[in-house]
């Protein structure tokens, strides 16, 4: 299956506060206010901050120890080629994900990052879609916001009786994916997604409408509510699906 080549915008736009669906209660934990300091860019240590009970150490040790929630299931119109059926979760919550925790969890386990093109077929081919929400950057790094975002998502995929029945739910959030933009940005990591109705750009498909195109503004070690752990993998010899031959396999260089 072909798709045009859409225009990627290499901006990064994160959250610009698109809705206050999860409210406007300031958070006790939030980003720095210094000059270096940003909603785009991570501020802090990820291995100490905690807003939602975990940190970015508790992830990839929870992967390890068996304790994280995700199944891996066909992805259609790409034999060979299997996606986490959704967002991984730990203690039924999707967690939130630096790239480097990404990473490390795909090099435990053997599989891979996504692509933005495979980001977009997991759309295409989901029996649930649903539609992420946003947070006010006030509350990006907080319980509330990781845990209110999880929460809006079961229930959409609920009220679309879909259940816990095998097959592929939407893309949910924002996932860290396999670019080539990475080479050309050292020490950049590259996300994708929240795919909404009333996102401003175009995925790479073209298909639908989203608020991240491919951007390359965060560091390795950026996070926020809706960064969510999608991973492939694939058989031997099958190459993961992208736009343009895939010069990368790692999330930043």
């Amino acid at each position: 299956m072909k798709h045009p080549v859409a225009i990627v915008v290499g901006a990064g736009f994160g959250l610009i506060g698109v809705g206050l669906l999860l409210g406007r209660r300031r958070a006790a934990t939030r980003a720095s206010s210094s000059p270096e300091a940003s909603i785009y860019q991570f501020v802090g240590d990820p291995s100490t901050m905690k807003p939602w009970g975990m940190n970015q150490a508790d992830v990839l040790r929870a992967v390890k120890d068996g304790g994280a929630e995700f199944e891996f299931v066909p992805l259609p119109g790409a034999p060979g080629v299997y996606v986490t059926r959704d967002a991984v979760k730990i203690g039924g919550v999707r967690v939130p994900v630096t790239a480097r925790t990404t990473q490390a969890v795909a090099d435990f386990l053997g599989v891979s990052p996504t692509t933005a093109l495979v980001e977009d077929m997991i759309h295409e081919a989901a029996g649930a879609r649903v539609e992420p929400p946003t947070a006010h950057p006030d509350i990006m790094l907080s319980d509330e916001a990781v845990r209110g975002f999880s929460a809006s998502i079961d229930k959409q995929v609920q009220q679309a009786g879909y259940g816990n029945v095998s097959g592929i739910i939407s893309s949910v959030g924002k996932s860290w994916v396999l670019d080539n933009a990475e080479l050309n940005v050292a020490g950049r990591a590259v996300n994708y997604g929240l795919i909404r109705a009333d996102g401003p750009y175009e995925s790479v498909t073209r298909r639908f409408k989203l608020w991240q195109q491919p951007g390359w503004r965060h560091n390795p070690d950026h996070w926020d509510y809706s960064q969510t752990l999608r991973l492939c993998r694939v058989d031997p010899g099958v190459s993961l699906p992208s736009i343009g031959k895939l010069q990368v396999t790692r999330l930043w260089t």
